[in-house]
């Protein structure tokens, strides 16, 4: 979502806030704000018309602000009032310190001049930003940069090897070297009279208190933070749904939603393989309500073509292989405008990383190396901003900011997303207790099973095949069990339950010529940045003993697609 963008104008300036406006404008469905313009600084918004209504801009006795997204905490106040208020008052970190939302904001004090980024607590909503040589531009999308002159958009080649080897890109890092991600919870103020670039935080997880509640209480605490956190994201008189899988966190949404509003008849969807585990028991929930389910089907035809524009979309930094679902936007957007996001659920309220990490201790390299390998020394664990003794926030601002953010980041440009297990008071609650109490789903399970049993008793939880009140065995032998059982799947020799077949899809003999063509190095613009013949070490070895290279070889389709729109636009300019 191209968001809100702008720079500071300097000697060299040719560009404009027009060409950047071009660059970002690329969705028929967009809203463009007015622009804002002076002497020494220009921005505009482009939005989808969910939550911003008009296209009007925001200035007021100097000052110049412009917010994308929203927030939860006043439900009756407009945003931009909020943030002025506090400005002017000089209470801007406190009343962003306690601020429930899902945004970015820019401030522009036309008197002092001065320019203020902001990102939300968790840092979700993605802003970019350009500092180089008393330079500074921002914007909602990287490539809305390329359209001022001064920006150097010089590849960091560095970053291939990360992005092949995990998947996603670390900390602040984009393809670019000169451009950088914006920290979450932060406020970042340029002075343009000096020129000085500063950043500081405005929360941090040290402000967690530890708890010692029993954990029958925090069961009851939790079913009741959650109902909360549903009930301020959801009106059923809006036109809001729930992508609705197998697993337990969109029926968590869903299930809240229903208690909430039992009479509500909204929609839930489900994109997937047809008969896959996910529709199977997404019709299950479904059935249990006045709620309309519509289903989306993936197959070998439909999943590639529509992906390629989605990578420039996202600026190179999503693998298209997990851009599930993308194909049916369009047809998604005209029946909901706001999505209930399950995401993250797992990994906050499941602790699905807790069989892998230590407990209630501060991320070390040690620790942190079984998921980011041989870059965890490109991760800065001794931020003040980790200061908490739980291994988890350190992973939610990269492994899910940098990775599972990205799904998110791609459907923005149609449908706009809330995303309550990120609810402040959810995730204070969850951190001030024992890492033990998540340990195997025990917390998560004993609230859904109590709050929502008619949705979780007798509907089976699609990681494991049952419903989450039978115990299923975490030893190694049970997981090497698991490992042998997948071998036909990942060898293609059978049809998985799950909701996509890549290992087949890329074998189809189109989408095989078609990446051949692409990742052939002779050709490639990838050859300018790495050693590695792309086309040769994964395309062309699509297995090794029984592992399946499909997802190496859409990393690197993804990262030879995006240096080719990069290319052209280049060439255009």
């Amino acid at each position: 979502m191209p968001g809100i963008y702008g720079y500071v104008k300097n000697a060299k300036e040719y560009g404009s806030i027009n060409s950047m406006s071009t660059i970002l404008h690329h969705h028929k469905n967009f809203i463009k704000e007015n622009n804002y313009e002076d002497n020494i600084f220009a921005a505009s918004h482009i939005h989808l018309g969910n939550i911003k209504h008009h296209k009007g801009l925001f200035f007021r006795n100097g000052i110049y602000i412009s917010i994308e997204g929203e927030q939860y905490d006043y439900s009756n106040s407009i945003f931009e009032d909020l943030m002025f208020n506090a400005y002017m008052e000089n209470n801007l970190d406190y009343f962003l310190n306690k601020l429930d939302g899902y945004f970015n904001a820019i401030i522009y004090d036309s008197i002092n001049k001065k320019v203020f980024l902001i990102s939300d607590r968790y840092g979700m909503r993605m802003l970019y930003y350009y500092y180089k040589d008393g330079d500074f531009a921002f914007s909602g999308e990287v490539k809305g940069l390329f359209g001022l002159n001064f920006v150097d958009n010089e590849i960091d080649s560095n970053q291939i090897d990360v992005f092949m080897d995990l998947g996603y890109l670390l900390e602040d890092n984009t393809w670019h070297k000169h451009i950088k991600l914006i920290k979450p919870a932060t406020i970042l103020e340029f002075d343009i009279t000096s020129k000085e670039l500063t950043q500081r935080y405005y929360w941090k997880w040290s402000e967690i208190n530890y708890s010692d509640m029993c954990f029958d209480e925090a069961v009851d605490r939790l079913g009741d933070l959650w109902l909360k956190s549903v009930e301020k994201r959801f009106s059923p008189n809006s036109n809001i749904g729930v992508s609705l899988s197998g697993g337990l966190d969109s029926r968590a949404i869903f299930a809240a939603i229903n208690a909430i509003y039992p009479d509500s008849d909204g929609v839930a969807y489900t994109f997937g393989i047809p008969n896959c585990d996910d529709m199977r028991i997404a019709k299950q929930c479904v059935a249990q309500t006045k709620w309309t389910h519509r289903e989306f089907y993936l197959t070998d035809n439909n999943w590639f073509e529509p992906r390629k524009d989605r990578i420039w979309f996202t600026d190179g930094m999503f693998n298209l292989k997990h851009m599930h679902g993308s194909e049916f936007l369009d047809e998604i957007s005209e029946l909901v405008k706001i999505n209930m996001n399950g995401y993250a659920g797992d990994a906050i309220l499941g602790g699905g990383w807790l069989d892998r990490i230590p407990l209630d201790t501060y991320p070390r390299d040690e620790f942190m190396s079984i998921f980011y390998g041989d870059y965890v020394h490109k991760c800065n664990f001794v931020d003040a901003f980790y200061d908490i003794k739980k291994i988890e926030p350190h992973l939610f601002m990269n492994r899910v900011r940098r990775f599972t953010n990205m799904g998110t980041v791609n459907s923005l440009t149609n449908i706009d997303q809330r995303k309550p297990f990120f609810d402040n008071k959810i995730v204070e609650f969850i951190y001030s207790l024992p890492d033990s109490y998540r340990q195997n789903n025990s917390l998560y399970s004993s609230m859904l099973l109590k709050f929502f049993p008619k949705f979780y008793k007798n509907i089976p939880w699609q990681n494991t095949g049952k419903t989450i009140d039978k115990k299923v065995s975490s030893s190694n032998t049970m997981k090497i069990i698991k490992k042998i059982k997948r071998i036909p799947f990942k060898l293609g020799l059978m049809q998985d339950s799950g909701y996509t077949n890549y290992i087949k899809w890329i074998n189809e003999k189109n989408i095989n010529h078609e990446l051949h063509k692409i990742l052939n190095s002779k050709n490639a613009l990838y050859s300018k940045y790495t050693n590695i013949d792309f086309e040769v070490k994964y395309l062309n070895t699509k297995f090794k003993g029984i592992r399946n290279y499909d997802e190496k070889i859409l990393r690197a389709t993804t990262i030879e697609i995006y240096l080719q729109k990069l290319n052209i636009l280049k060439t255009t300019e």
